[in-house]
């Protein structure tokens, strides 16, 4: 199982809207964060990562962005594809 898999099992079962996490970070909206705001939203929200793990989902999610940001918008929308079936 990939991680991506085994987090949306995980916000499916604790019922979690992971995107309020990250609004706390993301006080402009921009729909992004840093690389070390990610892991630190990731970490409080106890889902246990492996480095090379964390590492994956930066690296899939990454911006265009020099300061090497990450799209959470996107993270997000994959991760809650779990609950509901976008675009019916």
């Amino acid at each position: 199982m990939d991680v991506e898999t085994r987090l949306q099992h995980a916000v499916v079962m604790k019922r979690v809207r992971i995107e309020e996490f990250f609004f706390d970070f993301d006080k402009l909206r921009r729909g992004k964060v840093t690389k070390t705001q990610f892991e630190s939203i990731l970490s409080m929200l106890n889902f246990n990562l492996t480095r090379e793990e964390f590492t994956a989902l930066a690296e899939k999610y990454k911006t265009s962005d020099p300061d090497f940001s990450v799209n959470y918008k996107a993270f997000c929308h994959n991760i809650n594809s779990a609950f509901t079936t976008y675009g019916i």
